[in-house]
């Protein structure tokens, strides 16, 4: 493992510590921007992700999907 997926892998496990709800694959995305300035810059953002898809299989973090956006309100939905 290199010096920039310990440094990626110590922020994941800090925001786990400290009870962050969820870690989506933006915020893995912009974190690795922070950490490293030319993380995007021979990729393409798909590439990227499909990166950061692979370091979290690599270091065993679950890979969740949003299934549920709540419901609406009444008042919020449209009369047909």
């Amino acid at each position: 493992m290199d010096v920039y997926d310990c440094m990626l892998l110590e922020w994941v496990n800090d925001m786990r510590k400290y009870k962050v709800r969820a870690i989506t694959t933006r915020c893995l995305l912009l974190m690795s921007v922070r950490l490293e300035n030319r993380f995007l810059e021979d990729r393409s953002e798909q590439a990227a992700i499909e990166y950061l898809r692979r370091f979290r299989v690599r270091n065993k973090l679950s890979v969740r999907r949003i299934t549920h956006k709540g419901q609406r309100k009444r008042s919020e939905l449209q009369v047909a």
